[in-house]
């Protein structure tokens, strides 16, 4: 029988119903000042202060969990499934599955259009994202049409997968992954620069912002770390291994988040590997991480306002983004 992890029912949980239909459908909002929301099509919905309450209906709740159990029909783990992107693990009574060390990439979608709209409402560049679809670095899962960033070897063999919830807060890395190979793009030649982040979106954002300024990625290879969470004084395993496949990579350049866990893997990194590589640090100059530099350059907004990320109403400066 399938069982839920607590702190991913939690994550679940803490998803607001306006959050949720603001990701999910925006169109079908209507805002009534305030911080008071309704649904178009059913205006005796209302939502206000992270709470809904259906008043033809005669009842409510505080979370989006809720209302896709009772107004949805969903299970518990259908539910959860859906604000998280995480499938419900499987444990049979007395027998004890081994852990599978092999990668399984979820199930591809037969297109990748949910996909492509987030990150292009995320801010990056169309090209950039048929790029990375035709070469098999990223795609829609069919399931809970999830973006799936995938990091290969040198062999062209994918060895890592992280899962970004398209309608939700849930990430995560897939099981069997190994972080030596984390999402990364080189660019052509011999590589003697090495540009790290912090997560895939702030890798393509980044990318995005040089496409604008025309700027060409020749001789440089551009990192994600998938986090920098427990590297302690050790070299996140994605760089180590980038480094030692690129033995003539001289420059390294951090992009981490401006954010007390970024600003520690930069100082270690630095005094790792100040002494081998000319080592600099270039932070977002506005925003929490990559991602909101180039939201706030596409867009014009306030990044760092809660929600703005998810739900802007803005039109990308460059008219070509509009669709891929």
């Amino acid at each position: 029988m399938g069982y839920i992890p607590r702190e991913r029912v939690e994550q679940a949980a803490s998803v607001t119903l306006l959050d949720y239909l603001k990701s999910r459908d925006p169109e079908s909002l209507v805002d009534l000042g305030g911080g008071n929301w309704c649904l178009k099509q059913h205006d005796s919905l209302k939502m206000s202060n992270g709470k809904w309450y259906w008043f033809s209906r005669g009842y409510g709740g505080h979370s989006a969990l809720d209302f896709l159990i009772k107004a949805e029909g969903m299970t518990l783990p259908q539910a959860v499934g859906e604000l998280t992107g995480a499938e419900t693990e499987k444990q049979f009574i007395g027998v004890q599955e081994k852990e599978k060390k092999d990668l399984v990439l979820p199930e591809a979608s037969s297109d990748c259009s949910q996909a492509a709209a987030y990150l292009r409402k995320r801010g990056i560049s169309s090209r950039l994202i048929s790029y990375c679809i035709d070469n098999g670095l990223l795609y829609q899962s069919k399931e809970f049409r999830n973006v799936v960033f995938v990091g290969k070897d040198r062999e062209d063999v994918p060895r890592f997968a992280a899962v970004r919830s398209i309608y939700g807060p849930y990430r995560g890395d897939v099981k069997g992954s190994d972080k030596r190979f984390s999402f990364r793009i080189k660019g052509e030649g011999q590589i003697t620069e090495l540009h790290i982040f912090e997560a895939a979106i702030d890798l393509l954002s980044w990318l995005t912002l040089m496409e604008y300024r025309g700027e060409d990625t020749q001789g440089k290879m551009f990192l994600s770390l998938s986090g920098v969470s427990g590297t302690g004084k050790k070299l996140p395993a994605a760089l180590q291994e980038a480094l030692d496949e690129e033995k003539s990579i001289r420059t390294a350049v951090t992009h981490l988040d401006r954010d007390e866990a970024g600003k520690r893997a930069v100082q270690n990194i630095m005094e790792t590997l100040g002494g081998t590589l000319e080592v600099r640090d270039e932070p977002p100059d506005t925003g929490k991480d990559v991602n909101d530099m180039l939201m706030a350059y596409v867009y014009g907004i306030d990044t760092t306002a809660k929600g703005s990320k998810e739900m802007h109403g803005g039109k990308p400066r460059n008219e070509e983004e509009k669709e891929i």
